[in-house]
Order: C-alpha cells, then structure tokens, then sequence
C-alpha cells in the first residue's frame, strides 16, 4: 500500500542489492529547467472572472473602497490592513518585496497589469500569500507572480482552515515545502486560471499540498515541480497521519506536466477522495517507483474523462497510473499513449490490494514495459474494457481478469466482439490517433452503448470520427470568418441564455482542443492586428478537422 505520512527510502536507481526492492534500469525524467509562459487564454479568463465578481459586488455594497499600491499604500500589506470588507485593493505592475496575509477579509487583491508585469517576492522568506484566518470565496486574488518564498509547507502560498479564490496567478519556484499548501477547508476552494510550476518540496506535493480540502481546479498549467515524496505536481490526503478524510477534487481543461515524483506519483497522487477530472492532460510527468501520471489508492474512487495521458514514466509499476486499493474508477475517452514502466503496467497497473477499473472508448497505444503494457492487474483487481483500441504496445498488452468486448485488440483476445485490424490512426507517427475516414473501428462499438455525438454506434476507441467538415473559426456557423463569430463565441461562453455551438470544432479557432475566451480574442486578433496568424485549418475552406480533440461537430455551413 502507498504509505502516508511516513518517511520514505528509496534506493538509488538501478540497485542491484535486493530483488525484493525496485529495480530501476532508466534514468528519471528530471525537470526541463523552463516554465511555459505563453498563458494569455488562462489570463483572460481569469480576468473576466476577477472583473465579473468585483462587478456584483459593487452593486451591492455602495461603500466599497479602492485601495492603490503604490499611489496610496507603499506596500499590499499596508493596503489590506487598510481595507474592509468587500473593498479591492489594486496592485500597479511592478515587483514588491513582501510577504502578506489577508487577515481574514473578504477583499479582492488584484493586479490588473496581470502575473508577467506584477510580482509579490518573498525574498527567501515564506509563506508568500496566507490564508490562516477564515478566509471564504470572496477573499480573491488575481493577477500576480508569487515567488521568492521558502517555508516548510506552503513556501509561496498557504491556506489553512479557509477557502479563498485564486484567479490568474502564476505561482512559481518556492522552494522547501512546494508552492502551494492547502489545509482544512470549510467549503471548496477555487483555484482558476493559474501556473503553479518550478516548486520543491522535502515532503508532499511539490506543486500543490492539499489536505482535507474539497479542491476545485480549473484551467491550471501545473508543471515542472518536484516532491522528495509523493505528489509532484499534486497530493491530496498524503501528509495527515491517520485515517484520512475523503474528499473531492475536481479538475478540468488543466496540464499537468514535467512534474517529478521520488515515489509516487509525478503527476497527481491521491488518497481517499473522488477524483472528477475532465479535459486534463497528463504529459512527461515521471515516478521513481510507480504512477508516473497519477497515483491513486485507499478508497480512492472517481471517474475521468476525455483526458490524455502522454510519455509518462513510472520508473518501476504503472508509467501512466497505479491503482493501489482505488476503490472504482472509470475512465471515457481517455488516450493512454507512450507511457512506460520497467516491470510492468506501462501504461495502467495495481498492487496486491484490488482495485475495479472500468475502461470505456480508451485508445492504449505505444505504451511500453516489461510485460502487460496497456494494462496489469494483480491479485483481485478487475476491468472492463469496452469500445476501445490496444495497438502498437511494447511487452504484451494485458495480464490478469480483464473483460473486454467490443475492441481493437492487436494480436486478439478472448472477448465478444474483438476486432484485430490495423485501426488506421490519422498520423500516429506524430500522435495523432483520430480515426481517418476508412478505419475500421467507425461504428464498430457496442450497440447497446451510448451514440457518437453524431448519432451513430459508438466508434472505438478515445476519438470519436467526425466526417462533417467545417470552416475553423466559423463560430456561428454563416459560412463567413468575421467579428460576428467572435461575439457569437463570447456570447455563448459567458451570456446565460445565449445560442449554443453547432460545430465545437469551428469555434476553436486556436485549435488547443477547449474552447474558452481565447478563441475569441484569437478571432480578433486575426481579423484585426497586423501579422497575425490565420485560424488553424482547416480556413479559409471547408475541412475537415487535421488533429486529435474531444470537440464535435454535429452542425456545419459546409456543402
């Protein structure tokens, strides 16, 4: 079972000494040593969230004060203690040499020149940010880089008995106890629109600690952080001695990437909660011993969705996850591609204590380990695996009671319904694994599934085809490429009561496979700055869509 709060010795890698213990025979994937910073979809965003609750609450309470640093208040911290509750403090661009606390107000600190102009740095010392005392959602801060700190849990911010809101922050390279600690909330607690990367942790969770806490992250780039323990990018329940709590976490449209673990977990490791994970991309995130991507166990259950895990490595067990006691997971549309692991499970695996998986429209391919590389179960775990594809895996493909019906299954396997064709991914040389227009897995599922968003029997496998074509860009679906398409698309995103999209596809003009007020302002940008790019295709003509997504298109303007 993965431990909790107790220390944990692992061996170096490659040691010869025992073979009751890991054996580890490739190198760690280490950090690149670079934070992405091309965040201005997540931004915006998280602006238009910040401006919006600030918005409501100045209709409801006259008396609101602005409080400026550094016009009025040399420093943040004078400016909270200045402020009451429902006032803003707004912070000009600018690095400030300080630590600061909320002091349990309901204000909103926010930088309007955004994260890449406005820094709060530690200088050494830690937490940077703190919310100990009570603090609720409407305690908001947005905008800033939070860096500099050092302290032994929460090193750049730390949230303890409180549930504040963060919006468009980038909370980067804190050092000793990770960026970010969160402990005992009362009500969930909103993290949206932020980079938390570049933390280390001596203990769990070099991205995130999270601790009986229901976590709701959404739009977050969590990459490059390390923790000595469990948990690169994200631990929940792992540090608290005895039982746990049970909690729930979701998070949607986020990355997760470039995070080490030196046990378990690079990516996310969680403990007695119930996972909802939705749009969420698992890449190049590594596990000294197992679950490169996620970790999960004790009564752990959840269901995931619509999510890729990519080129993860668990140096030992589980490249992709390891299940350890996960009560019942299930997992739709989810592409399992090129993770690895040195025994087994490259890409799913479990331990002696059992867990239930059920696999439903998932696409195992390029996976690799020493033996049952798409999926391992041990001892009393089970699966199911239905409507998908097991290509191209390097080491056998299952071991252990799985049940699979309707699928694609390289070299076959006892099941109803299986198939053993090529499945004809559109590029899988360069990972693209849609399905071209004569795969043979197009309405090859089971009829008794639910139908493709077109109407059919369900494809197989993570990527349902849509032969409809369609202009990129096109959000309203008039044939044309102009500024009504960008006001349709932030009308649908953020008006209640507005035209939904006929065409997901059209209307994800940056083609990032999410559609959000990026696409909008990508839409203006194009139509109207100099030099800048065109929609991706397929524009100006019909097409259609060249690259791997969960969008659909169930409407078009093409003939």
């Amino acid at each position: 079972m993965i431990p909790a709060a107790t220390p944990l010795r692992v061996m170096p890698i490659g040691d010869p000494r025992t073979a009751s213990r890991p054996s580890f025979e490739r190198g760690l994937v280490g950090r690149r040593g670079t934070v992405r910073r091309d965040f201005g979809r997540r931004i915006a965003r998280s602006v238009v969230v910040a401006l919006s609750i600030i918005g409501a609450a100045t209709t409801t309470a006259s008396a609101q004060v602005t409080h400026l640093v550094p016009q009025t208040y040399d420093t943040i911290q004078a400016a909270i203690v200045a402020a009451n509750n429902g006032d803003t403090v707004s912070v000009d661009a600018g690095v400030y040499l300080e630590t600061i606390d909320f002091l349990g107000k309901a204000i909103t600190v926010i930088a309007p020149a955004g994260p890449a102009s406005t820094t709060i740095d530690g200088a050494g010392v830690g937490p940077v940010v703190q919310f100990v005392a009570g603090e609720g959602p409407g305690s908001i801060l947005s905008g800033f880089t939070v860096t500099g700190g050092s302290a032994l849990q929460g090193a750049g911010l730390s949230c303890v008995d409180s549930n504040p809101t963060l919006t468009g922050c980038w909370i980067l390279d804190n050092v000793l106890g990770g960026n970010v600690s969160l402990k005992n909330s009362p009500g969930p607690l909103t993290i949206e629109g932020c980079i938390i990367a570049g933390g280390t942790s001596s203990n769990f969770g070099g991205g995130i600690l999270c601790d009986n806490v229901d976590l709701v992250l959404v739009d977050c780039t969590v990459s490059d952080n390390l923790s000595e323990q469990i948990g690169g990018g994200l631990s929940v329940n792992f540090s608290s001695p005895g039982a746990p709590p049970f909690n729930a976490i979701q998070i949607t449209d986020c990355l997760f990437e470039g995070n080490v673990s030196y046990s378990f977990g690079g990516g996310v490791a969680i403990r007695s909660a119930e996972l909802l994970a939705q749009g969420v991309v698992f890449r190049e995130n590594a596990a000294s011993i197992g679950g490169g991507g996620i970790a999960l166990c004790c009564g752990a259950n959840g269901i995931v969705s619509d999510c890729r895990l990519i080129e993860n490595t668990g140096l030992a067990w589980g490249g992709g996850v390891l299940c350890d006691g996960a009560e019942n997971f299930e997992w739709v549309r989810c592409l399992f591609a090129g993770n690895e692991s040195s025994i087994s499970g490259g890409a799913v695996d479990t331990t002696v204590n059992g867990t239930n998986l059920a696999f439903d429209r998932c696409t195992f391919v390029a996976n690799d380990s020493g033996s049952a590389s798409a999926l391992n179960l041990q001892f009393s775990s089970t699966a199911t695996i239905t409507n998908s594809i097991v290509w191209d895996n390097v080491g056998g493909s299952f071991a252990g009671a799985a049940t699979v019906s309707f699928s694609d299954v390289e070299y076959g396997y006892a099941g109803v319904a299986i198939i053993s064709v090529d499945p004809e991914f559109v590029d899988p040389v360069n990972g693209n694994y849609a399905l071209a227009p004569t795969s043979p897995c197009i309405d090859a599922g089971d009829p008794a599934s639910d139908p493709d968003p077109d109407g059919s029997v369900a494809d197989l496998g993570a990527f349902a085809f849509s032969a409809l074509p369609f202009i990129r860009g096109d959000a309203n679906l008039d044939g044309r490429f102009d500024i009504s398409d960008a006001v349709f698309s932030l009308f649908s995103l953020f008006l209640p009561g507005a035209p939904s999209f006929g065409c997901d596809d059209a209307a994800d003009s940056n083609d990032d496979g999410i559609i959000d007020v990026s696409d909008g302002v990508y839409t203006l940008a194009a139509l109207f700055v100099v030099g800048s790019a065109p929609p991706a295709p397929p524009y100006p003509g019909c097409g259609v869509d060249p690259t791997e997504d969960p969008l659909e298109c169930l409407q078009t303007s093409c003939p």
